[in-house]
């Protein structure tokens, strides 16, 4: 999954909120970086990068978690989530993917691999998910019993 959008999240409709995402891989072997921007009109604000540790994607949907690395307004060392809808664009080439986040829910410390669902749309941009779903479980090992 991959993509930058600026998103519009109704509580902070005002600010300038942006997610990048780059990850590529399945499960605890995925591998990449989530880069977040969030300014209040004022200018005030801050952001972090955080290194990907889980992705989980089927069809449009993405579920990414990663470890904060650096940071001006989040606890380095701390897990998030990402969880996004790929939905094109409509006619008229506006967005209609949406994304949600675990630091504006009241979720508890965050599991790998676990993400709350979509509750803000993309104003700018957009993200792309290719969902490569499950991966084939093992070959069953023949014990001889």
């Amino acid at each position: 999954m991959s993509g930058t959008a600026k998103i519009h999240f109704e509580p902070s409709a005002t600010d300038d909120i942006t997610f990048t995402i780059a990850a590529r891989g399945v499960f605890t072997e995925a591998k990449g970086i989530i880069k977040v921007g969030h300014y209040r009109a004022d200018g005030n604000g801050g952001g972090f990068e955080a290194e990907v540790d889980c992705l989980v994607a089927g069809g449009p949907v993405a579920t990414v978690t990663a470890v904060v690395t650096t940071s001006t307004s989040f606890p380095v060392g701390e897990r998030i989530a990402v969880s996004v809808y790929d939905g094109g664009t409509d006619r008229f080439d506006n967005s209609r993917d949406q994304i949600g986040w675990s630091w504006s829910v009241p979720t508890g410390k965050v599991q790998p691999c676990m993400a709350p669902a979509t509750f803000a749309t993309v104003k700018k941009g957009g993200f792309t998910v290719v969902g490569k779903g499950w991966p084939k479980p093992p070959a069953q090992i023949d014990t001889g019993k």
